[in-house]
């Protein structure tokens, strides 16, 4: 079985529920891993949860990922942080349960911002970044 170890990961809407359980098991198999999420709080919380987590190094930063110019400069940060990315995991996102004569269509736009145009600006970011270091992984999670 390939190792972790010494692999960059990203986990978007990583501060908490499954996300925050992806970056954990992440770092404890040695792996380096950035969250995001889209306030400061939230993420600095998670990053005092995640630190006994394993050996893997960690970061995070307030990113909007429905916002292309926050997802750069998410990426960015991660790039100065630890210098490259292996693995992306598209795990922000959320669901709008309700009848679509009761969704307003700015409820729509952000659902399909959030749960389509955050994981495409996100996996466009990795690919260049992959490329760089022969190969890389995307998993997408989804409601």
């Amino acid at each position: 079985m390939e190792t972790l170890t010494g692999k960059i990961a990203i986990v978007t809407g990583g501060t908490r529920g499954i996300g925050r359980a992806i970056a954990a098991r992440l770092l404890a198999e040695g792996a380096s891993v950035a969250i995001c999420g889209r306030t400061a709080a939230p993420v600095e919380a998670a990053l005092r949860q995640l630190e006994t987590s394993g050996p893997g190094r960690s970061a995070g930063f307030a990113a909007d990922i429905t916002r292309v110019e926050q997802v750069k400069a998410f990426f960015g940060r991660v790039d100065e942080r630890f210098g490259g990315l292996d693995i992306l995991v598209n795990n922000a996102g959320e669901g709008v349960f309700a009848k679509v004569g009761q969704m307003s269509a700015a409820d729509w736009h952000r659902n399909i911002d959030l749960n389509l145009n955050g994981p495409f600006y996100c996996s466009r970011e990795a690919l260049d970044r992959f490329r760089r270091r022969g190969g890389g992984f995307i998993v997408n999670i989804s409601i």
